[in-house]
């Protein structure tokens, strides 16, 4: 009886607050004056087909008429939510206007003057990144809200390369020769977007279980791919020669096959922490030590190391200034660095090595006991 006191006190409380007489409410709700007296004399309750409608009425929520007591978090919550759609939009015409206030002067000014420079493609290209950033996650993308934005960042940035070259084509037109510096420039933005994101996208679950457990050395494979497109277009555009192209892509070889080796061997070998870490170790101070030797066999054609005592050919010590045995005392050569790096890494590689080979045989032995006290 008490329940029913107090849910009648709570819908003539609310009637009040409305303005409403119980003939009022009878009449919206196609019912009896009577029966609303009855509700709120605790005699009855209403229908429950009548509750959608009479939440409207008394404008509650169907919780707070259910449980007679007014929602306090639930109505700031709401409040909270409509403030927030009311900012939205507002901030939404707000963007909407200030791109209409930039870009109507630009493009006048454009027409009315008698230059031809291109340099309003430049700032639509920079109108677009505002674009992305602020108006495709908040307003146009309502799904998959990272992988629009993203894309949309990109189509953005690789516009504002193609406007960059069209105002250099537009300065610069009797000689103006810049075909593979465009192509440079899309490959380079891609290349950019590829390294950074290519990992976070392949983890989506989009992908197969197969992808997603090889998304390094995909991604890998994609930069290095990349990296000597870039490189490629890059010495095409600057017009360099043959050979010159062949020992920028073998020096770049060099330098990305530490990387896929690392890559391989922490994927593929079954094998304890330790000892992955002693062969990435190792491998990263034997490149270390071998990279400048490396790259004076490419440019020079000189292999012989320094380091042991060879002092170089004629055309060495005038284009890289040859480079003195190691010394440990003569700290102000690159060859003492790197024999110490060698050391040190080797050194580091053992200790990890030993350690690899220790935990292995520990937990061989700790199989073997737990398989004698199954049986």
């Amino acid at each position: 009886m008490e329940e029913k006191n107090k849910f009648g006190a709570y819908i003539r409380e609310k009637r009040n607050a409305r303005g409403l007489s119980q003939k009022d409410l009878a009449s919206r709700l196609y019912i009896t004056e009577s029966a609303v007296s009855k509700w709120e004399r605790g005699k009855s309750y209403p229908d429950i087909t009548l509750i959608t409608l009479l939440c409207e009425i008394l404008q509650v929520s169907e919780h707070e008429l259910i449980t007679a007591s007014d929602d306090v978090q639930q109505r700031l919550n709401e409040m909270q939510a409509r403030k927030y759609r009311t900012f939205t939009k507002v901030m939404t015409i707000l963007m909407y206007v200030m791109y209409a206030a930039i870009l109507i002067p630009t493009l006048l000014s454009q027409i009315f003057q008698h230059s031809g420079e291109l340099w309003w493609p430049i700032l639509l290209s920079c109108m677009a990144l505002l674009f992305s950033g602020l108006t495709v996650p908040t307003v146009l993308a309502h799904q998959n809200r990272g992988w629009w934005t993203l894309m949309s960042f990109l189509f953005s940035s690789e516009l504002l390369t193609f406007s960059v070259w069209l105002y250099q084509r537009s300065v610069r037109a009797a000689s103006f020769t810049g075909g593979f510096a465009l192509l440079t420039g899309f490959v380079g933005v891609l290349f950019g977007y590829f390294v950074v994101f290519a990992p976070l996208a392949l983890r989506l679950e989009w992908f197969p279980e197969h992808i997603r457990r090889s998304k390094v050395l995909i991604s890998l494979a994609g930069d290095s791919i990349l990296l000597l497109a870039l490189e490629l277009l890059a010495a095409a555009a600057g017009g360099s020669a043959v050979s010159t192209i062949g020992k920028m892509l073998a020096i770049t070889a060099y330098c990305l096959s530490p990387v896929w080796g690392i890559a391989m061997f922490l994927r593929y070998a079954s094998v304890n922490k330790w000892l992955r870490t002693a062969f990435s170790v190792a491998v990263g101070g034997l490149f270390v030590f071998l990279a400048n030797n490396f790259v004076n066999w490419i440019l020079l054609g000189d292999w012989r190391q320094p380091w042991f005592g060879f002092s170089g050919t004629a055309v060495y010590r005038q284009a890289v200034h040859t480079m003195p045995a190691a010394d440990a005392v003569q700290w102000a050569n690159n060859v003492s660095i790197f024999s110490v790096v060698l050391c040190v890494c080797g050194a580091a590689a053992l200790a990890f090595l030993l350690i690899g080979l220790l935990r292995g045989e520990a937990g061989e032995s700790r199989d073997r006991v737990r398989g004698k006290r199954q049986c």
